[in-house]
């Protein structure tokens, strides 16, 4: 019996054709044709609403900063309040807070007795730019009071019925914004705002 050869093109398969490597070109979005960012309307109203929206936020940032001018000369004269109430207790001497005014500092304390230097710390005038003080004292006067005076209880002394600054307005410079620094008898310093429910402020 005879063997025959096996037929070669029938052992060797044909070898699969390569796929297609995917290609990296970027794909094209669909749009309008012949556009490539935005037309002159389009960036015209885009600077209409900013401009809108700058205006809008003018009083805002201007009634924020007259704010900031306000709260900073409080803080700085409370701060000179209490520096001298400390000072008068830690010496157990009568020390007066006082408010200069004019181009000189802003506010200063020291001994009123001769104890010791009749000026002890200042602040410039500077601390209240933007801002303009108002003192009230008690008992009423008809000039405006330029200091207060505390004992070695850390008290309002007030020496001989001498009237004292019993509060001080800061009022910010064109503005009804303001604030109301309160001295008490005990010597407490306290900050009324008017603008919060229920404050009854001098």
């Amino acid at each position: 019996m005879l063997n025959h050869a096996p037929n070669i093109e029938q052992i060797i398969e044909p070898s699969p054709e390569p796929s297609p490597e995917p290609s990296l070109a970027p794909t094209h979005m669909p749009g309008r044709p012949g556009e490539s960012g935005l037309s002159m309307v389009e960036l015209l109203i885009s600077l209409a609403v900013m401009l809108a929206v700058l205006v809008a936020s003018v009083p805002a940032f201007g009634a924020w900063v007259r704010d900031m001018h306000v709260r900073a000369a409080v803080e700085s004269l409370k701060s000179g309040i209490e520096l001298a109430r400390m000072e008068a207790i830690r010496r157990n001497a009568r020390v007066s807070f006082r408010l200069p005014g004019g181009a000189r500092p802003l506010w200063e304390f020291g001994c009123a007795g001769g104890e010791c230097a009749a000026v002890i710390q200042s602040a410039p005038a500077g601390e209240t730019s933007g801002a303009s003080l108002t003192a009230q004292s008690s008992p009423p006067s008809a000039t405006a009071p330029s200091s207060v005076s505390f004992n070695g209880l850390g008290q309002v002394d007030a020496a001989g019925g001498i009237s004292t600054i019993s509060s001080i307005a800061v009022r910010a410079a064109g503005s009804d914004r303001r604030l109301v620094l309160q001295i008490s008898q005990a010597g407490s310093i306290s900050v009324c705002d008017p603008l919060l429910p229920g404050a009854e402020c001098p």
